[in-house]
């Protein structure tokens, strides 16, 4: 008798359980498709607006960063430039003295008795 009982009952909470909880998940659902797709599209535009904004930033500090590099290059090739020019002065005074040097040197040489 104690199987009768039990079964009608447990089938009962069973069925009563399962409504309960399909009703709950009715409640509980997230949205339904049509707004999930809407708000998923919603979204990609947002993250398209935002990656647009991204990418035009990045496109603006290439920008910067390739006309500083372009004023470095010019500033770096003017100093190289005047180093170089500097460099020749220095290399001409000094092949101008050893050369006064070697041409008095040689005057001594042809000189051998003075």
């Amino acid at each position: 008798m104690a199987d009768e009982d039990r079964g009608p009952g447990f089938f009962t909470g069973f069925v009563l359980g399962s409504l309960i909880g399909a009703f709950a998940a009715l409640l509980l659902a997230p949205r339904p498709g049509d707004e999930t797709r809407e708000q998923i599209k919603a979204g990609s535009a947002e993250l398209r607006r935002q990656a647009d904004e991204l990418a035009a930033r990045a496109r603006e500090k290439a920008d910067e960063m390739a006309v500083k590099a372009q004023q470095t290059a010019e500033e770096l090739i003017a100093r190289g430039k005047e180093a170089l020019k500097e460099a020749v002065e220095e290399g001409k005074a000094a092949a101008s003295k050893a050369n006064a040097d070697m041409q008095t040197k040689l005057e001594q040489y042809k000189r051998p008795g003075e």
